[in-house]
């Protein structure tokens, strides 16, 4: 046997070598954490099986973490690209006072956001002669802290019942239309003895958010965007600053376009 091809039958067997230790790597992490190493059987029928019963959840949702981190980063860095898309997607948003400010502070014109200043989502039929005249392909409700006072009595319940009845009519009147549940934007916890029914708002947001992933509406969650930045509020601790609307935005072209990608 010449050298070369002895350091050729050397190269091939350390990289077969490498395969197997690297195809064991991977079983052992997917391994489930039940699981016990003084069980395992990697001969045959066996090594497979056990491979093909370790869950996948776990990787699917680091990848879509993964992605969706990805996206918030580059419309981050370049919040122009959140604005063009509110136009490229023909994006409308419907809400209250907070919705108001992609407005007022000029990041979305008023041909894609419709939201008045203390309406509730009784006002949404309000506007559907103006939204079958926009016909966008993507709405956006974002209401809630003015409905939270009008159903006290009612609950969560109620109000999810007659937001699903909007959101059928919406679909109704454009149809193939998207629509999307923002969740509720909350208020600083100072602002409770004001409105003690706004300290309701994060389980709302909770219940809400559980009911749109089990019904097929879309629902975008800014729970946390709004925890993390309470500087980002107002002296009133309801309305936001206007460096608060490009992370909201980003919040909301993210979702989107992970929708998109997952429904493919």
């Amino acid at each position: 046997m010449t050298k070369s091809s002895k350091d050729k039958r050397i190269w091939i067997i350390g990289a077969a070598i490498a395969l197997v230790l690297c195809v064991v790597a991977v079983f052992f992490i997917l391994l489930p954490k039940s699981a016990e190493i003084s069980s395992i059987d990697l001969s045959g029928a066996n090594f497979i099986q056990t491979m093909e019963a370790a869950p996948i959840e776990p990787i699917e949702d680091a990848i879509f973490v993964k992605r969706k981190q990805a996206l918030l980063n580059k419309f981050r860095d370049h919040p122009d690209q959140i604005w063009a898309a509110f136009n490229d997607m023909n994006i409308v948003i419907s809400g209250d006072s907070r919705g108001v400010g992609f407005s007022a502070y000029e990041y979305v014109d008023y041909n894609h956001n419709i939201s008045q200043v203390s309406k509730t989502i009784y006002n949404i039929p309000e506007n559907y002669e103006l939204l079958k005249a926009l016909n966008p392909k993507i709405i956006i409700y974002t209401y809630g802290i003015n409905d939270l006072g009008l159903y006290g009595h009612y609950g969560v319940a109620q109000y999810i019942t007659d937001l699903q009845g909007f959101v059928d009519t919406t679909r109704e009147l454009i149809p193939g239309v998207d629509v999307y549940i923002n969740s509720i934007p909350p208020c600083l916890p100072s602002e409770y003895e004001r409105s003690p029914v706004w300290a309701e708002i994060p389980a709302w947001n909770v219940v809400i958010k559980k009911y749109c992933e089990e019904h097929g509406i879309h629902y975008i969650d800014i729970q946390d965007l709004c925890d993390s930045h309470p500087e980002m509020y107002n002296d009133d601790g309801v309305h936001f600053h206007d460096e608060f609307y490009p992370l909201w935005g980003s919040e909301i072209i993210t979702q989107i376009v992970n929708d998109q990608i997952d429904e493919g």
